[in-house]
């Protein structure tokens, strides 16, 4: 472009000096013929004239190639504006997925918050639930351990007392295997529910206040059990020691020789049966039994004491249940004694009340 300019201002001063020499040359043979043959033309004004076409020559080759160099450059701008829409097109198509996902994004925070709380909260629960385990755990180690607490089961079997107290031992275990402990206990005792075992025991025969003494002892499930003293032949039944001493009290009162007999035969041979006296309560017969507040040894031993307290007290109530009745028919009485003076004020009539009724209201 700058070399286009140039030629342009050179070929404007080069035909501008042409022009001026013309005129001068015009000035001094202003009377010349039209006829007349043409001045010669000078080695200079050829030199102008070529310069001035190779100008033009110049010039229009610069403005076909600015012309060109425009259409290329229009075609390059066409193109780069196309290029811009087409960015921004996928700009705006960027930004529309970008905002897509930013509203990802947050709902999966929203559900990744959610899931952590859902997950603390399974988790307080299975922490509620573990600690609830363990209490249930202890609790039930605690009821088994009081249920086989000074039973037959205990003497014959004396781990197993420490069996239930290392379920208590949480440091040690885990949950599961303080569980599957107590279940193991559980499926033992149910065992020894439903059979029989024989064993030496030490036992209190002869009554209450009777000496201690090896005796053969038969467990029946977790009832209780029955005894045989071999040395005395007395059969009984077996109740546990109320001071806990660790030994068992003989109870064969109110048993005949043909029971103690049948019990003995049943110590011996197991497998063969039999018919026994039995207390079935689980305990609660021989603890009357060896009680001695029981309400008939009470009355055998304090009864010219008791029996006129008694009178005293029946006689109180008798009159508790008179006076109840009398307060209640009082007023039905009063009502009748203003009913009936109602009605002799109204006739004018006297009347004379009578003085049991006047007594009463």
């Amino acid at each position: 472009m700058k070399r286009g300019s140039a030629a342009l201002a050179l070929a404007f001063v080069i035909a501008t000096a042409h022009a001026a020499r013309g005129d001068e040359v015009r000035a001094i043979t202003p009377k010349e013929s039209k006829s007349a043959p043409p001045a010669p033309v000078s080695a200079s004004a050829a030199t102008s004239a070529r310069a001035v076409a190779e100008a033009k020559a110049e010039i229009q080759s610069l403005e076909e190639r600015y012309a060109a160099e425009a259409k290329a450059l229009a075609d390059r701008v066409a193109e780069a504006t196309a290029a811009v829409l087409a960015i921004s097109d996928e700009e705006a198509a960027l930004r529309r997925r970008l905002a897509e996902l930013g509203s990802e994004i947050d709902r999966a925070e929203e559900q990744l918050l959610e899931a952590q709380i859902a997950d603390d909260k399974a988790k307080a629960r299975a922490a509620q639930r573990e600690q609830e385990l363990k209490s249930e755990i202890s609790s039930q180690g605690f009821a088994l351990k009081d249920r086989v607490k000074n039973s037959l089961l205990a003497a014959q079997h004396p781990e197993f007392q420490k069996e239930i107290a290392l379920l208590e031992d949480s440091e040690t275990f885990t949950v599961e295997e303080r569980l599957a402990a107590l279940l193991g206990l559980f499926e033992r005792v149910l065992e020894m529910a439903r059979t029989v075992e024989r064993s030496r025991l030490t036992v209190q025969v002869g009554g209450p206040r009777g000496e201690l003494a090896m005796c053969d002892a038969l467990r029946l499930g977790l009832v209780g059990g029955v005894y045989h003293h071999s040395a005395t032949g007395e059969g009984g039944l077996l109740a546990a020691a109320s001071d806990s001493r660790g030994h068992f009290v003989g109870r064969a009162e109110r048993l005949t020789p043909e029971d103690q007999a049948a019990i003995a035969a049943l110590i011996k041979e197991p497998a063969h049966g039999g018919v026994i006296p039995f207390d079935v309560s689980g305990g609660l017969v021989l603890t009357a039994m060896r009680s001695d507040e029981a309400e008939h040894g009470i009355f055998a031993r304090f009864g010219f004491v008791l029996w006129p307290l008694l009178g005293v007290g029946l006689i109180g109530v008798f009159m508790i249940f008179a006076f109840g009745h009398r307060l209640r028919s009082a007023p039905e009485r009063a009502s009748k004694v203003r009913k009936a003076a109602r009605t002799a004020e109204a006739a004018n009539v006297p009347r004379a009340v009578p003085e049991s009724e006047a007594s009463d209201v």
